[in-house]
């Protein structure tokens, strides 16, 4: 092995704390891959979960492993070099199982480059019974894992730590002599486990999927396993490391699934019934993080629904921590003076907004019925209470979004900014303003799952309307996601198997994704713009996650209706 690439797994392992090691002699060898850099990976506290949970096992050796930062990607590539796991410097090809876990649609290419950097075959049905078994967890499963079928022997579906327990007691019972096809036969048997080989896909003359059918013995269709109790689980910072975004803090899910569906939101209607960590749990994960760390981050969609988020801020204060949160509800905040208090003594200078749309008529429209006033106060609120800073969050490209709703994010904008400006004069601190700009990516599992997406050149065109007026405003930022990249996001979230051929080519196209397109005669507009009928079979019709098909179908109809009479 090259010096260099060790010199930097062990610089990585030097600066962790909390990392296990064990002896893999007589254990399932898990390879536990994040499908990004070490950087973004080692922020996601799924990971972290998986690699704690996994490794308490006495019959379990896990790893973990990432995509190569650039340099050492090059020097991979360069010298041939198999990718290694993290902790022994182990190739993956020896592992029992890859075990990857994947948050985001953009990452999917990544698990084929890193299956070419362990020199394993990309294609699941040219890996024998030698082969690791390739596993594809994480949030993107239960949005569309179908794009990856060819590539993924198994799926979990949904929380993985009762699906991993009750595959891993299965694998236990291989014998040396079972073929591949025995072994997934035998694990497809368990509840929340998907083996996308066991499923044919019939498509009619225009592309589109018209049925799925499961060989005989094998279950239809999959239905997620959500676990009921998470305090079983608790998703904290095993591992702590400055050499991620997150460095300087100790993260902490204090609660799972959302309660308030957003219509554009996949987790509202995938992560059902939202739970909450026990305060108790909580507290005492607080105080084991504050030994560690001085900031504590609380992660979750709803953090603001917490039942003891002021006891746990009390908490927090009492033993002379910080917190630290991400986006919180607006709606929330006029009634959570204790978390703002407990964010000023932090230290907070930001904080994150999400109003998604500019008019009322949109915002109810997705269902985040925000009254523009309501803004306006908790602006004055927030700043008031020391805080600078404030971020937004946009969406365009929404359904029957117009001009007028466009016009309304700038008018709303420059309204907050002549807020900022009022109280910044009595306060004597003038703060910054940051406006993050995304487009609207329908998912797979949310009412909205019928609509087409906006095309680049709109995207395009809107976004750059909204930064040259925002930005001349002064002392305001305009970040966006690239339109090319979100398009691309599009097209995976709602695609279907044709799609492994389209990531394939884009590998050895490095990333061409429009040219691979091309090449092999598929229309992208077929997966990202086009309108899907009302009766349309989906791709993902074989796995029930969360809330049924027909309560999505209920409320598309009644948003079709409202969006009619508007």
């Amino acid at each position: 092995m090259d010096y260099r690439i060790r010199q930097d797994a062990e610089r990585k392992l030097h600066r962790e704390r909390g990392t296990i090691f064990k002896i893999a002699h007589g254990k399932i060898r898990i390879a536990l891959i994040y499908p990004n850099t070490y950087y973004v990976g080692m922020s996601n506290l799924g990971l972290q979960t998986i690699y704690g949970f996994l490794n308490e096992r006495d019959d379990v050796c896990c790893e973990r492993a990432f995509l190569p930062e650039p340099a050492m990607l090059d020097l991979y590539t360069r010298t041939h070099i198999p990718l290694c796991s993290l902790e022994s410097q182990t190739p993956l090809s020896e592992f029992d199982i890859l075990a990857f876990s994947v948050s985001y649609e953009n990452d999917e290419l990544n698990i084929l480059k890193i299956l070419e950097l362990a020199q394993i075959p990309l294609k699941a049905a040219e890996r024998d019974h030698d082969a690791p078994l390739v596993l594809l967890g994480g949030a993107l499963t239960t949005i569309n894992p179908e794009p990856l079928a060819l590539f993924i022997d198994l799926v979990v579906l949904g929380d993985g730590e009762d699906i991993l327990s009750n595959l891993l007691e299965r694998y236990q019972q291989v014998g040396a002599s079972d073929t591949k096809q025995e072994i997934l036969e035998r694990l497809a048997q368990v509840p929340g486990v998907y083996v996308p080989a066991f499923y044919d896909i019939t498509y009619d003359e225009e592309g589109q999927v018209t049925q799925i059918i499961s060989r005989a013995g094998i279950p239809f269709p999959i239905r997620t396993c959500p676990i009921v109790d998470i305090n079983r689980y608790p998703a904290y910072s095993r591992i702590l490391t400055e050499d991620t975004e997150f460095g300087d803090m100790f993260l902490l899910q204090i609660n799972r699934g959302c309660p308030y569906k957003c219509r554009f939101c996949h987790t509202g209607y995938t992560q059902i019934p939202v739970r909450h960590l026990s305060y108790e749990i909580a507290a005492q994960l607080v105080r084991r993080g504050l030994q560690e760390r001085e900031r504590i981050g609380f992660v979750g969609a709803a953090i603001a629904d917490y039942p003891w988020l002021r006891e746990l801020c009390d908490t927090i204060v009492s033993e002379n921590g910080k917190l630290s949160v991400s986006s919180l509800r607006l709606s929330a905040l006029a009634h959570a003076d204790y978390l703002l208090e407990a964010l000023v003594q932090a230290g907070q200078k930001t904080v994150t907004l999400a109003p998604e749309a500019g008019t009322e008529r949109l915002r109810r429209l997705i269902r985040k019925p925000l009254a523009d006033i309501v803004l306006y106060e908790t602006v004055e609120y927030v700043i008031r209470h020391q805080i600078p800073n404030l971020k937004f969050y946009f969406l365009v490209g929404l359904p029957t979004e117009t001009e007028d709703d466009l016009e309304a994010i700038i008018a709303l904008c420059t309204r907050c900014r002549e807020l900022m400006l009022c109280t910044a004069k009595s306060l004597g601190k003038m703060g910054k303003m940051t406006v993050s700009v995304n487009p609207f990516v329908p998912k797979p599992f949310t009412p909205l799952q019928w609509c087409p997406m906006e095309t680049e050149p709109e995207l395009k065109r809107k976004i750059h309307k909204l930064q040259r007026a925002l930005q001349r405003l002064g002392n305001v930022e305009v970040i966006h996601e690239t339109p090319k990249w979100a398009v691309w996001q599009g097209i995976l979230a709602r695609g279907d198997r044709k799609l492994g051929q389209v990531l394939l080519r884009t590998l050895k196209l490095q990333g061409n994704w429009k040219k691979a397109f091309q090449d092999l005669d598929l229309d992208p507009d077929f997966y990202a713009h086009r309108i899907r009928t009302l009766d349309e079979y989906f791709p993902w019709n074989h796995l029930q996650v969360g809330v049924s098909s027909q309560q999505l179908h209920h409320e598309y109809q009644h948003l079709f209706c409202s969006m009619e009479s508007q």
